[in-house]
């Protein structure tokens, strides 16, 4: 038996069009406030380890 699957591709814009809406909408806002604030903190901790590393 031969099964194929359509498998549709999309940038992850568009994912997050899809998922949360556009830009300017509150749940699209939200996440991407929510992603920086990630991408912040994982910076800060990465500094920290490096210091702490760089100290020993």
């Amino acid at each position: 038996m031969n099964v194929t699957k359509n498998i549709t591709i999309s940038t992850l814009e568009e994912f997050k069009e899809k998922n949360y809406g556009k830009l300017g909408t509150k749940e699209r806002d939200e996440l991407e406030l929510g992603y920086k604030k990630f991408k912040i903190e994982e910076l800060n901790r990465n500094s920290s380890l490096e210091k702490e590393i760089s100290e020993e």
